[in-house]
């Protein structure tokens, strides 16, 4: 439960949720994305001068604001094992309508791939990729169609330290980047130490 909760997160900075399990970090994610219905207050974004009043959303505008406005990186990858790496990045760009045709998203993919040593991989499957592979590609998918505001739930849970770290690296500088706003949950310090800003959420 949050009550008494007030939160501004501006585009490109890096805000980490930080405290452990039962803290509140998933169900604000959760009230962000538009995935659980709040009982009062209000969920706004904004990018440039259009708004989205997230807690005043129908299914099917929550459904429509998650494609085009929305990025989740989740713990446990939840790429689409029947499609290639290559479409799993595509689908977000399709779902958004922000697809420039096939050739051109094949470029842009392409050069994501190779900015993360994974060009070779775009026709491969996810049960063919190592964990850190995977969760790589899961945080291209988020951000491929520079989507307002990224979502993170504990996006190093399952990795070692290296890959990890490597992940990170990916994740904050994409959203730096792409100037959206990411609010990523954790419970290392060793992520919240690299974070624009800390919510303590205990």
């Amino acid at each position: 439960m949050l009550e008494g909760f007030n939160l501004t997160v501006a585009a490109g900075e890096v805000a980490v949720l930080w405290g452990p399990s039962g803290s509140g970090k998933s169900t604000l994610l959760a009230a962000v994305a538009g995935l659980v219905t709040i009982d009062s207050g209000e969920i706004e974004i904004r990018r440039d001068d259009a708004i989205v009043r997230v807690h005043e959303l129908d299914d099917d505008g929550c459904a429509s604001y998650r494609r085009s406005w929305l990025g989740y990186v989740f713990q446990f990858f939840n790429l689409v094992p029947t499609l290639s790496v290559e479409e799993n990045l595509r689908l977000p760009l399709q779902l958004s309508s922000r697809s420039a045709g096939f050739e051109q998203d094949h470029q842009t993919i392409l050069s994501l791939l190779t900015d993360v040593g994974l060009a070779d991989r775009g026709q491969a499957y996810p049960a063919q990729l190592s964990g850190g592979e995977q969760q790589r590609i899961a945080v291209l998918r988020a951000l491929v169609h520079q989507p307002a505001v990224v979502l993170a739930d504990e996006p190093t849970g399952n990795l070692d330290q290296t890959n990890a770290d490597n992940v990170i690296d990916l994740l904050m500088s994409r959203a730096r980047s792409t100037r959206s706003a990411l609010l990523l949950a954790t419970h290392s310090e060793r992520v919240a130490e690299r974070a624009d800003r800390v919510i303590d959420m205990q």
